[in-house]
């Protein structure tokens, strides 16, 4: 678990995927990226790796309850 105030990474593929697999990565402090993911603050004032189309995507997705 990372230290209060540290930076951590959500990746949009599964964590048992090659690192050269991995679409896209954004960085923030822990709750920064579930922040953005959930429009409570702009994904681009994160650090976005790769495809931005796929955080795109998690934001627009709507599961079925």
């Amino acid at each position: 678990m990372p230290a209060p105030g540290s930076s951590t990474t959500a990746n949009a593929t599964a964590a048992d995927e090659d690192a050269e697999a991995i679409g896209a990565s954004l960085q923030g402090t822990a709750h920064e990226p579930v922040l953005a993911l959930h429009g409570r603050m702009p994904p681009n004032a994160l650090k976005l790796d790769g495809d931005r189309g796929v955080f795109d995507q998690l934001v627009d997705w709507h599961p079925e309850r």
